[in-house]
């Protein structure tokens, strides 16, 4: 099991499987995980095949799980935005390595909210 940290989020890896737990320091930056989590949540029900599936949730967007991905082995922001942009509307996902990933060897956005 790994334990990392983003801007409003920790992030627990275990073999399989991602938890995203709202950062808890300050105050801010726990409303700020409650909301990405949340945003992420509502993004999967478009059921959009370029998303990382939430697999369970907790209301209030106090725990989001997800299948864990392979990380990118190369960055290319020009084909990432493009990706992200390939529908009638755009993932909001950051366009940097760590917001994207392969579950069973499809591209899909992990870090959306």
């Amino acid at each position: 099991m790994n334990v990392q940290q983003g801007s409003s989020r920790f992030v627990i890896l275990t073999k399989n499987y991602v938890l995203k737990l709202p950062f808890n320091k300050t105050w801010t930056r726990f409303l700020w995980g409650l909301i990405a989590n949340m945003n992420e949540i509502r993004f999967n029900k478009m059921q959009d095949e370029r998303l990382a599936k939430v697999i369970f949730s907790l209301p209030g967007g106090f725990l989001v799980v997800m299948k864990r991905a392979e990380p990118l082995m190369n960055f290319d922001r020009k084909f990432l935005t493009d990706f992200c942009c390939s529908k009638d509307w755009k993932i909001p996902a950051e366009i940097k390595k760590d917001s994207f990933g392969y579950i069973n060897g499809k591209l899909v956005a992990i870090d959306y909210g």
